[in-house]
């Protein structure tokens, strides 16, 4: 079921990503490679997100 509103109301606009990185080889948490995704939250940025839901 896709509910797109929440408490705050209906969401304007999707996110985003907005810078990827990609760091290979080991890290200090895993054998694995990591990603790192930085998002654009769009209407959601400046919500509080106790209140999402």
């Amino acid at each position: 079921m896709n509910n797109a509103s929440s408490a705050a109301g209906p969401l304007v606009g999707p996110m985003e990503a907005i810078v990827t990185w990609v760091y290979r080889g080991p890290h200090l948490f895993s054998h694995l490679p990591m990603s790192r995704i930085r998002l654009g939250l769009g209407a959601l940025d400046g919500t509080a997100s106790d209140i999402l839901t």
